[in-house]
């Protein structure tokens, strides 16, 4: 019995190596001894678009960072225009109060009072 496991074992080498002699067959533990054309062009291609992608996704990074920036700079300094333009406004009301306690002309108090509403529009 050992005797035929034996020869059955030869018998198997002998085919595994006859087959890796045969033209056209390859096999796996040997490495390939030309390269084939298509396969590098497939993997200069496939880094090129690894590279052209990781590219693209730095460029939206920063986009999206910087319209961030913007957006938080337009809502700090939104407000500040409006209010600068509303000092003078606020001054004019100011003097305007004075002016009531002071003067007794309803006149001259009715013409202040139109020049700061004028304003506010």
């Amino acid at each position: 019995m050992e005797e035929q496991t034996q020869v059955n074992t030869e018998n198997i080498e002998m085919n595994i190596n006859a087959d890796a002699d045969i033209p056209g067959n390859t096999h796996l533990s040997n490495p390939m001894e030309e390269s084939d054309p298509t396969l590098e062009k497939l993997e200069i291609d496939l880094q090129e678009q690894k590279d052209k992608y990781l590219r693209l996704f730095a460029e939206f990074d920063n986009y999206k960072r910087r319209t961030a920036k913007e957006r938080m700079e337009l809502i700090q300094t939104a407000g500040k225009d409006i209010i600068v333009s509303m000092l003078d406004v606020i001054d004019d009301c100011e003097r305007a109060e004075k002016q009531m306690q002071a003067s007794e002309d309803l006149a001259q108090i009715k013409e202040g009072n139109q020049l700061v509403f004028n304003k506010l529009k």
